[in-house]
């Protein structure tokens, strides 16, 4: 019979004859763990002893460890939460089972009364730390804060050399801390799948971290602070209303690396010669009816190297079960293994490039040609059906985001030459800390509603965010118009093809990189001695795709439409060096008349 204890430590505080009880710190203990909950200190787990592994090693560090510290990362780090004092209340008391509450209201901008709340789950019979997170918001506005959670520890209680292995489009990426250097990537900005693996190289000691994927941005890792760290998407919060997720923690051990991880099963590999071994270990309790599918294709994908499956009635702790699957040439190039899950009936699968040499894991972007195809996220509180109008307005208003070389699309001139009095609400496309943004980002439609006219020249979609995506699928599904133009730093690259908004193109867009040289400067048709040579390829036309432009055969400029709304697509990029006696569309006195005409024909339900 497994039974948990709990323990709360009292102190006393006598001050002029009056005794004051002061109840701040959770000890809570079960055969897997003995853990301290400091409700004084951010509401985080300050002390961790794992049992199985080392009952004299802590594996939190005495400055600034910790795990499930919270923050929101439109604060600065480390926020207003973090080695503050937290309320708390007992949900839940058993020899089975603690649930303990904890929250603290913000109280500093940009979101006061809002409230941090989590409940951590313990149970007897399980090794994982289970959370249930809550952003409330007690304001008379709505709120679209970011979660954040850091979670600061020695793996095994031991300063070794620290190594995370996280999913990420492009692939399973792995990183490490070793002499004072850090390997690999900290931030993974295009994550797979919502679970992570930080542990200690020699022992391989550490944590399991899952979370809900359709709410996280990003993974993070500052290696040489031997944290794991999960960024959560900016989420719409509504006056006097919540947004809640859940996550998990899971202490282990004997890990050197995984490729598949869920609530249930977690799953590692090993490799001798041609032969890989796949272990599926329990995440944080026996499970039963479990099945593992593994294929293996060549890193093109021109043909399958091996395929193997095998069910398992119980995985029980410390009892792993393996199959093994052959892969002719595995030694000598890198391939694309494919695994599935079935575990108590939910699936899940993970698709990765395999790497005999552990230095392809984390290879630089441009040095991987694998590319994941991602998960659609779902976020039911932004996707709802709103009944969005546009408004009625007077002269023409344009939302207008660039990034590189926008000028030399000469949008502007041409939406200038339109009607001189626009007034363009400018956001600048850039890279921040937390990757590709807007200076001023819309987060809901009603945000756009009043605009005759969004462009995002030379964007990438992921730099709109997951609201912001949704919110111009709305806006033009309202009856909105949209103006794309294309770039090294838009449509396939910025995975467009993964968003919400690509749904909202005439035509599908080619993966990773969709930018095609052509033999020499073209011209373009319908414009007068006006050439291109740099063009963004799309996929495959939509239906009611029309093309208005092409170089040579290669469409150019395109339009469409989604819902009510109405979008012109540019698929120049302003590169290249023309010879003598070609003008390129930038530089040609032709070229802004030619836009602005396109622009009033196919947009002229707002643009008159």
């Amino acid at each position: 019979m497994k039974y948990l204890v709990l323990l709360l430590l009292a102190g006393s505080v006598v001050a002029g004859g009056l005794k004051v009880e002061q109840q701040t710190e959770f000890i809570v203990e079960n055969d897997y763990y003995r853990l301290v909950i400091d409700t004084a200190r951010g509401g985080s787990i300050r002390s961790f002893i794992y049992k199985p592994f080392d009952i004299s090693k802590d594996w939190i560090y005495a400055k600034g460890g910790g795990l499930l510290q919270d923050m929101i990362w439109q604060q600065r780090h480390p926020g207003e939460l973090q080695d503050h004092p937290y309320e708390y209340r007992i949900v839940e008391q058993s020899a089975r089972h603690l649930r303990i509450e904890l929250w603290r209201a913000f109280r500093q901008l940009p979101y006061p009364g809002l409230v941090m709340r989590k409940e951590i789950d313990l149970r007897a019979d399980s090794p994982a730390i289970r959370v249930r997170m809550t952003l409330e918001n007690t304001s008379e506005e709505d709120v679209f804060p970011g979660a954040w959670v850091q979670n600061r520890f020695f793996g095994g209680g031991n300063r070794g050399v620290p190594v995370s292995f996280r999913p990420s489009y492009l692939g399973i990426r792995m990183s490490y801390f070793e002499g004072g250097r850090g390997i690999g990537d900290e931030f993974v900005r295009r994550p797979a799948a919502g679970w992570a693996a930080t542990f200690d190289r020699e022992s391989g000691a550490g944590f399991l971290g899952l979370v809900d994927y359709n709410y996280l941005q990003q993974h993070y890792s500052c290696l040489p602070a031997y944290t794991m760290e999960f960024f959560f998407d900016r989420v719409l919060v509504r006056a006097s209303q919540s947004w809640t997720t859940a996550y998990m923690l899971v202490p282990v051990t004997d890990m050197s690396n995984c490729y598949y991880a869920d609530e249930r099963v977690y799953v590692t590999a090993s490799q001798a010669g041609d032969q890989l071994t796949f272990a599926v270990h329990p995440t944080s309790g026996t499970v039963a009816a479990t099945m593992l599918s593994v294929s293996a294709v060549t890193s093109d994908r021109s043909a399958e190297l091996g395929r193997v499956s095998a069910t398992f009635d119980a995985i029980g702790a410390g009892k792993a079960a393996t199959i093994s699957l052959t892969v002719p040439g595995i030694e000598k190039q890198p391939v694309i293994l494919k695994l599935a899950v079935v575990a108590e009936g939910v699936s899940g699968e993970q698709e990765f490039m395999y790497y005999t040499d552990s230095g392809g894991y984390h290879l630089q972007e441009s040095a991987v040609t694998y590319r994941a195809e991602l998960p659609r996220k779902v976020k039911p509180e932004l996707m709802e059906d709103r009944n969005l109008r546009l408004e009625a307005k007077s002269g023409l208003q344009v939302f207008y985001a660039y990034g590189l070389w926008h000028d030399m699309n000469r949008v502007k001139e041409a939406l200038t030459a339109l009607d001189p009095a626009v007034v363009f609400d400018e956001s600048i496309f850039q890279t921040g800390t937390l990757g590709h943004e807007l200076t001023r980002q819309p987060l809901l439609a009603e945000e756009l509603l009043g605009y005759d006219l969004v462009v995002l020249n030379n964007v990438g979609a992921e730099a709109l965010g997951e609201a912001g995506e949704i919110a111009v699928e709305q806006y033009v599904r309202a009856g909105g118009s949209l103006l794309v133009c294309g770039g090294l730093y838009s449509l396939g690259k910025s995975r467009w093809h993964e968003s919400v908004l690509a749904e909202v193109l005439p035509f599908s867009t080619l993966p990773f990189w969709d930018i095609h040289r052509l033999p020499a400067f073209t011209a373009i048709s319908g414009v007068d001695g006006v050439a291109v040579q740099w063009i963004q390829q799309p996929k495959e036309l939509r239906g009611d795709a029309a093309v208005l432009l092409r170089a040579g055969e290669h469409p150019l400029l395109i339009t469409g439409g989604h819902g009510r709304g109405k979008v012109v697509v540019w698929l120049g990029t302003p590169m290249g060096s023309p010879p003598p006696n070609v003008v390129p569309y930038w530089e040609s006195p032709s070229w802004v008349p030619t836009l602005s005409k396109i622009l009033s024909q196919n947009l002229q339900e707002v643009i008159r």
